[in-house]
């Protein structure tokens, strides 16, 4: 039960930070700000993902075994080369795992988030709550079919790759 909790803690924090940075790009003069485009919202939202994959991508790299790179530096190859020759094909892998993982997180975020107001499909299945279930069947099993599409297509490039 710890780990459910931590879980909707850490989710919670994330669409936190999401808001935050919705609230900033609104604030830059974005376009479409005072009617709330979902331009503001894709901008916050790869914003703080893209920060969140460079921290989990470095430490990838960081957890990489260094043994061929170190071989290759050695027999005269530049640093730059050995690393893009042999630790980026050793760990592209684990950078798909981790790209997929937070578009599928940018699409629920951006549901709950719209849930709360913003112009995306959570606010769609809002407004159809009331009286348009039918509408409202639909949008959700729009935002599933997105994230069960891209999860194949995940598993799809995964398989191809290994």
């Amino acid at each position: 039960m710890v780990g459910a909790c931590q879980r909707s803690e850490i989710h919670l924090l994330e669409v936190h930070w999401t808001s935050g940075a919705f609230c900033f790009c609104a604030g830059t003069g974005c376009p479409g700000v005072l009617d709330c485009f979902p331009a503001s919202l894709a901008l916050a939202l790869a914003i703080h993902n893209f920060g969140i994959l460079g921290r989990l991508w470095g430490e990838v790299v960081e957890n990489a075994e260094t043994a061929s790179a170190e071989q290759a530096i050695a027999a005269g190859q530049s640093r730059s080369s050995s690393f893009i020759t042999r630790i980026v094909p050793a760990s592209f892998n684990r950078f798909l795992i981790y790209l997929f993982y937070r578009w599928e997180t940018c699409v629920k975020d951006a549901t709950v988030l719209g849930m709360l107001g913003l112009l995306t499909l959570g606010k769609l299945i809002a407004l159809a709550k009331g009286f348009f279930w039918d509408q409202m069947f639909f949008y959700i099993l729009l935002g599933a079919s997105v994230i069960l599409l891209g999860d194949l297509f995940s598993t799809y490039v995964r398989r191809k790759l290994r």
